[in-house]
């Protein structure tokens, strides 16, 4: 999970693009991990945000013992990934943590995003997705052209708070949304992201609700 050679290896199947967990580190460096705390799959302990880049790249992810994948930068991973494949779009879901102070965290980490996302070669590639609407807004502030969703757990209510944040979008699990919602988001200039999706019963049943991106769990 978030390894170069999962996302890199995902889009080489022709998929049009990647979803990768984001948080930031102690330096203020985004890296793609999923787990809060680092002992979930690196022989390392706490969370990310307590440790510097250099820490963290010897915290390789020990879920294989055989190829213990090491932990990567997200700025030279989207650069290298946007070269080789020059259509892909990148979905980051912007993982926050801090035992820090709140607001100056979510502007570094939010400052970051956006040096990254407004990168050229990166410029109308990348989506940001949270479930934190502070750092939603403070993102719609200061960076308008970048698309963002809100991390919804019900449709109703993240229809609402997406449109009133100005968001892009929603992306919500498949199993909570449906047809009907799905379009009741679109009448509201919201596109939808479905995700929890990984056998092929599954895509059929996204599929048919007519969603603007799916996620799967595995390249089908």
């Amino acid at each position: 999970m978030d390894s170069r050679e999962a996302l890199l290896g995902a889009l080489a199947t022709g998929l049009d693009g990647v979803e990768l967990d984001v948080q930031f580190t102690a330096d203020s460096v985004l890296v793609a991990f999923h787990d809060l705390e680092l002992d979930e799959r690196t022989a390392c302990t706490g969370p990310v945000h307590s440790r510097s880049w250099v820490q963290l790249k010897n915290c390789p992810n020990e879920e294989r013992a055989d190829h213990p994948y090491p932990i990567v930068r997200v700025d030279s991973l989207l650069l290298d990934a946007a070269q080789r494949f020059p259509n892909a779009e990148f979905t980051l879901d912007v993982k926050l943590n801090t035992q820090g102070e709140w607001w100056p965290y979510l502007n570094a980490f939010s400052d970051a995003i956006r040096a990254l996302a407004m990168r050229p070669e990166l410029v109308g590639r990348v989506v940001i997705e949270c479930q934190t609407e502070d750092l939603l807004g403070l993102m719609h502030d200061k960076t308008a052209e970048v698309p963002l969703h809100l991390y919804g757990t019900g449709p109703g209510a993240a229809i609402e708070r997406a449109s009133a944040l100005g968001c892009a979008g929603i992306t919500i699990n498949n199993d909570l949304v449906s047809q009907a919602d799905v379009a009741r988001a679109r009448e509201q200039g919201l596109q939808v992201t479905l995700f929890g999706i990984s056998g092929q019963w599954e895509l059929r049943e996204a599929l048919d609700k007519e969603p603007d991106r799916i996620q799967l769990d595995h390249d089908r």
